[in-house]
């Protein structure tokens, strides 16, 4: 919703119920995801040919994260072999500085740098740290009108960290880097 020309209020839901990526000990185990966002954006600088702006947005999730089911463990458990459900509800945060450049009529290309706060531990069954904290990201964006109302769009997220973890085939977790 535009509260103004320059600042723009979003409401966002996702979800995810797909097991593991990677089988580990030779099964899927579960991993349900949902969130629930409130986004706000604002103009902060725009060049007086309006063609290069800088924003900054954030964001405040209500994150839902749950792993395993009745017989398999949970990836949150790091201290036992016991299988169940572990179901966590947390904030997180996120803040970024978007920065638009209108290269010619029909190209728009914009460079996103920004931050995720997220706990760095969750549940009371882990050694340590697990696998979550803050992320630093760079995002990148080429926006291409090929007709009105018609229009091709790339983006690329790298993350720098804390990222590369790891899972072996017991479940116990481990930076890669």
């Amino acid at each position: 919703y535009g509260l103004s020309d320059h600042s723009l209020i979003s409401l966002y839901f996702s979800e995810t119920d797909d097991p593991l990526y990677s089988l580990i000990g030779g099964e899927a185990i579960p991993n349900n995801w949902a969130s629930i966002a409130l986004a706000y954006k604002k103009l902060i600088l725009e060049s007086e040919n309006l063609k290069n702006s800088l924003s900054f947005s954030s964001s405040l999730e209500y994150w839902v994260v749950s792993s395993g089911s009745d017989n398999k463990k949970s990836i949150f458990n790091e201290v036992d072999t016991s299988v169940g459900l572990d179901r966590h509800e947390k904030f997180i945060y996120s803040f970024s500085f978007p920065f638009t450049s209108q290269l010619n009529n029909q190209t728009k290309f914009s460079i996103v740098p920004g931050l995720t706060l997220m706990p760095d531990k969750i549940g009371d069954k882990n050694v340590g740290k697990n696998f979550y904290g803050n992320n630093y990201f760079l995002g990148t964006g080429l926006n291409f009108d090929i007709a009105t109302n018609f229009q091709l769009a790339s983006s690329y997220t790298y993350l720098f960290g804390p990222g590369n973890n790891s899972f072996d085939k017991n479940l116990n977790f481990r930076r890669m880097s």
